[in-house]
């Protein structure tokens, strides 16, 4: 039995200008865009990811925490788009952004999705 099986995972970065992130690696890495931008404002997980908005704590559709969001209904979250929405399939799949933050004065550069 699979406790953990890993589908797809991104790393991304976080330009200076904090607007927008770059996809830098995936896996596997034929269903990615590798260098292709996203706008901060316009993904909300990646919003709150990079922004470490809150609030934080067991929400009603999802744990969110600084170090990661535990989204347990992907196609009723509001964080994430309609592709992403798409790609679990099976309700009882949860995606889980892992922050890694590598952080300089609490200014998070870099976050891994899974």
């Amino acid at each position: 039995m699979d406790i953990i099986r890993i589908q797809r995972c991104s790393l991304f970065s976080v330009n200076e200008d904090r607007q927008h992130v770059v996809l830098e690696a995936g896996y596997p890495e034929v269903q990615h865009g590798i260098g292709k931008a996203f706008s901060v404002k316009d993904e909300p997980y990646i919003e709150v990811v990079v922004n470490q908005s809150g609030p934080f704590g067991s929400l009603k559709t999802r744990k969110s925490f600084p170090s990661y969001i535990l989204i347990h209904n992907p196609q009723e979250s509001w964080l994430l788009p309609s592709d992403l929405k798409r790609f679990p399939g099976d309700p009882a799949r949860s995606i889980r952004f892992s922050t890694f933050p590598l952080k300089v004065n609490d200014v998070v550069n870099y976050f891994i999705a899974f």
